[in-house]
């Protein structure tokens, strides 16, 4: 798992470093693939530091095995920071593919990130970072903004009637509880 979280960051460096660049695309567009990156690396390294704890931070898109080990709190805040760039470059609700299928967000959206980020700032209240209560807030204040944007009606999210049609066929293409979904066959058609 090492080396594909580090294919990931090495791929979300290269959008990062290069997207703004791309001729032809919207600039709404390049936002929207330069949030998604943020949230692939941050997400990456968040995997990262709870499985090893320090590990080697690399912003460019050149895997550098020199790479002194970055402290935890160094990687923490870099994934909170990418998180932040991906909470604001990301749509609420995509319509399209490819960024969305059968009504739900295949690709990183609003929500998804902050819930993502109630999660991180969960883990940063308790060891090893013990950031303590503060933490532990700013975790539930952003789970609120989920909460309260689905039932908004600003993310599609809600809780599905039965625990068991969480992993049935039935809603496999239509789950409501989807914060991101991700797609292993692209040219699967709905039944």
């Amino acid at each position: 798992m090492w080396e594909q979280r580090y294919k990931v960051i090495k791929a979300a460096n290269f959008i990062i470093n290069n997207a703004a660049r791309t001729p032809g695309v919207s600039e709404e567009e390049k936002k929207r693939a330069i949030a998604q990156a943020h949230y692939w690396r941050a997400y990456s390294y968040f995997y990262l530091v709870t499985t090893w704890g320090a590990v080697p931070v690399m912003l460019e898109e050149q895997i550098d095995f020199n790479t002194p080990l970055s402290s935890v709190e160094q990687v923490y805040e870099l994934i909170l920071s990418d998180l932040k760039t991906a909470e604001t470059g990301c749509p609420a609700l995509y319509t399209q593919e490819p960024y969305a299928r059968n009504g739900m967000n295949i690709a990183v959206s609003e929500g998804a990130v902050k819930a993502t980020l109630a999660y991180v700032y969960m883990c940063m209240a308790g060891w090893p970072l013990n950031k303590g209560a503060e933490y532990y807030t700013l975790a539930a204040q952003k789970a609120e903004e989920v909460i309260d944007a689905s039932e908004k009606g600003t993310y599609y999210y809600k809780l599905l009637d039965q625990y068991k049609k969480v992993y049935s066929w039935a809603v496999n293409e239509y789950n409501p509880e989807l914060l991101l979904g991700i797609y292993y066959n692209r040219d699967r058609t709905p039944r």
